[in-house]
């Protein structure tokens, strides 16, 4: 009599139970990875950017060939260039007046003629804008020491003589200083709650599917997989997003 002997069990790593663990563990780790990144990048202590918006020359060849000249108080403006320079705050925390080391020093390279405009703008009312000074003939542009909310953007559009400026900023403060402008950052703020949204509505209809399929089949394991890395998308983003917190 000949008896066949029962088929050998699939080994452990084939089972679609196996993989499915394996993928929501992974998801988890990578989430976790991407809390920490996210929330420093998103979210640092403190953050500076010094950088130029804008420069204009008020003379060109042409001009200087017609004899064109650019006076002040009767007073010609030799290569005069009108610059925007913007110093934008970034971070979890306000800048306190106690922080700083010093005023903040820019240099541009070419003398200062005038200060023509100033602007400080913050969601915090009443907040005092920095004092702003110069010294004469020199490219020298000082902010003194003052409170700088978390969101706070200072912005001073300044005319030079003697050329081609070029910014030099020194910032007293223990910070991540960049010179260069927010980009991308400032979309983070506005757009940071729907993106949240999304990865919860994608983790709660995985999850409602997973609890009415029946089984253990691969399609129950995917829905499962999907709530979970809807849950840790909806963890990252809500902890990436940017957190009111101001001084008085």
């Amino acid at each position: 009599m000949f008896v066949m002997s029962p088929a050998p069990d699939d080994p452990w790593y084939a089972s679609s139970t196996f993989w499915a663990i394996a993928g929501v563990a992974v998801a988890i780790v990578f989430g976790i990875g991407a809390i920490v990144a996210a929330y420093r990048s998103q979210n640092p202590r403190r953050r500076l950017y010094v950088y130029v918006a804008n420069t204009t020359p008020l003379m060109h060849a042409k001009g200087r060939d017609l004899a064109i000249e650019v006076r002040i108080a009767g007073r010609a403006v030799e290569d005069p260039y009108l610059l925007t320079v913007r110093v934008v705050v970034r971070g979890r925390r306000d800048i306190r007046k106690d922080d700083f080391d010093g005023p903040i020093k820019l240099r541009f390279g070419s003398r200062i003629v005038g200060l023509l405009e100033r602007t400080s703008t913050t969601v915090v009312p009443a907040t005092p804008a920095p004092e702003v000074t110069h010294q004469p003939d020199t490219d020298l542009l000082e902010i003194a020491p003052a409170l700088l909310r978390r969101d706070h953007e200072l912005t001073y559009t300044l005319l030079l003589e003697g050329g081609q400026p070029a910014l030099d900023p020194e910032v007293p403060i223990v910070a991540d200083i960049r010179e260069t402008e927010p980009g991308m950052q400032q979309l983070w703020g506005p757009l940071s709650p729907f993106v949240c949204m999304a990865f919860f509505a994608l983790s709660f209809a995985s999850g409602i599917t997973y609890f009415d399929m029946d089984g253990s089949g691969v399609s129950r394991n995917i829905m499962l997989s999907a709530a979970v890395v809807g849950l840790v998308g909806t963890v990252v983003t809500f902890v990436a997003m940017p957190k009111q917190r101001y001084s008085k």
